[in-house]
């Protein structure tokens, strides 16, 4: 059983360094100012999806830091202060759980 448990959490992880890298053009996009609306409503889902999913694998801070940056983009599809501290702490929770 928990080698089951350990081959679903690797198969998430791997998961995790293609959203990574999917998160680190859309970043990059705001934080440049080339954003669209489309860039705000990817970084969403893609927010969305990791806050559900994160904690189920032990990956607490990662979860809890998706789901701020989702909350953000759902009442305000903007670049803020509170949005850009938001993007900083999740590239680190990203780097943390995919090394």
């Amino acid at each position: 059983m928990l080698e089951k448990i350990q081959a679903l959490k690797e198969d998430y992880i791997a998961s995790l360094r293609e959203d990574f890298e999917m998160f680190e053009a859309l970043a990059s996009e705001i934080e440049f100012g080339l954003e669209e609306p489309r860039t705000f409503s990817e970084l969403r889902e893609l927010a969305h999806r990791i806050a559900g999913s994160a904690g189920s694998f032990g990956l607490d801070a990662l979860g809890s830091n998706a789901k701020s940056v989702d909350q953000i983009l759902t009442e305000s599809q903007a670049v803020s202060a509170q949005l850009s501290a938001q993007l900083v702490d999740l590239r680190a929770n990203f780097v943390t759980a995919v090394r």
